[in-house]
């Protein structure tokens, strides 16, 4: 079952020292971004990540978001030329990688203190947290299906997945995407209005693939799918044009590996490198999103800073 226990305080007194918060918001290294990128470019980020990053498309650029060293939610944003300096979700503490999505405009999700998940959503300059509940053992992840529309994955007690969406200001129930048993969190997307894509590590530790359509609080799902693989961590999935997809793992290597869906059929595994032929060494699992015709690739490097480099997208 999945549980969920009453509601507790997410956001403890904002206590923690002035060298923890300067340790993070330096960059580790130097920063690129001065230009814009093409496929193939890499840009180091800096900071110092617990985990892996989120990202999402905010025209024309894209946000990227960690867990600094504080467990508060910082990130740093791109305008199609320039990255931002780091900034911070006031307030929130939390307990897993942030789940992304940048459609309203941005909408951050992670376990919070309490073993619940937690949204923060930005309006305007101001951020404001509310919870959704539930007792996640992995981190969550959204997407849109729809405009107005937010829908988030994550794990429960019993390993199954499970989907919540809030259409407008109403908050549906948790419900239970049938048959999967996950050995990660998932990664979410959505290749056509209505449609939800899920990807997740299973048991045999390679990648699984469902997709459902939702319509108001109604929600049919299909089979599941293998996709092969042996994932070292928890997948991501982006769809940057109508009806593909793009799945990018962690694998064996420590490098990041994708499988590609180009419309019609799954296309076989490829390492992703970087124009120098890099392919990197990673040490958490990716983020990824949309920016124009490019595909980015954001990760922990082996510094712990986060670093992102770009493909052409599937």
């Amino acid at each position: 079952m999945f549980k969920r226990p009453a509601t507790k305080k997410l956001l403890p007194p904002f206590i923690f020292s002035v060298a923890i918060a300067l340790a993070f918001a330096l960059p580790a290294g130097a920063q690129f971004a001065s230009t814009t990128p093409s496929y193939g470019y890499v840009g180091r980020l800096g900071g110092t990540l617990l985990g892996g990053p989120d990202a999402g498309a905010v025209s024309p650029g894209a946000a990227a978001f960690v867990i600094g060293t504080d467990y508060g939610i910082w990130y740093r944003s791109f305008d199609g030329t320039a990255w931002t300096g780091w900034a911070k979700i006031p307030a929130g503490i939390g307990t897993s990688n942030p789940g992304v999505v940048t459609s309203n405009p941005a909408d951050v999700f992670v376990r919070g203190t309490d073993g619940a998940v937690w949204h923060a959503n930005l309006t305007g300059n101001t951020w404001s947290w509310e919870t959704w509940g539930g007792h996640a053992t992995s981190d969550p992840d959204a997407t849109s299906v729809a405009t107005g529309e937010i829908d988030m994955v994550v794990r429960g007690d019993d390993n199954g997945l499970y989907l919540r969406s809030k259409m407008g200001t109403a908050l549906g129930a948790y419900s239970r995407i049938p048959n999967g048993f996950a050995t990660s969190d998932a990664g979410l997307a959505s290749s056509a209005t209505g449609k939800i894509d899920v990807v997740t590590r299973g048991n045999d530790n390679q990648a699984w693939y469902i997709a459902g359509t939702i319509a108001g609080a109604v929600v049919t799902w299909g089979s599941w799918t293998p996709l092969g693989g042996v994932l070292t961590t928890g997948p991501d999935a982006a769809s940057c044009t109508a009806g593909h997809l793009d799945v990018v793992v962690r694998g064996t290597d420590n490098a990041y590996w994708r499988k590609g869906f180009n419309g019609t059929a799954w296309l076989p595994w490829e390492q992703l490198k970087t124009s120098g032929g890099d392919p990197g060494t990673w040490t958490s699992d990716p983020g990824i999103a949309c920016v124009g015709s490019l595909l980015y690739v954001f990760g922990r490097d082996t510094t712990n800073s986060l670093t992102y480099f770009t493909q052409l997208p599937t």
